[in-house]
């Protein structure tokens, strides 16, 4: 009995460890590529916004809506 309920307690403090080191390293990523945007915001002079760092592409959908009706 005493050997399970250690053993369970094993079990939750591993997943809970691993759930902390997920969550950190996902934070991290998210964190670095924000500043990656920045640092390109500011080396790329743009003209229209945000417009170097995110390219704007047209949906292709609404010419084929189009041809349906």
């Amino acid at each position: 009995m005493v050997n399970r309920q250690l053993s369970f307690q094993r079990l939750i403090l591993s997943l809970s460890f691993l759930f902390i080191i997920a969550f950190t390293t996902t934070y991290s990523q998210q964190t670095r590529t924000d500043e990656d945007l920045r640092m390109r915001a500011r080396i790329v002079p743009s003209t229209e916004g945000s417009s170097s760092i995110i390219p704007y592409t047209p949906i292709p959908q609404s010419t084929e809506s189009r041809r349906i009706r």
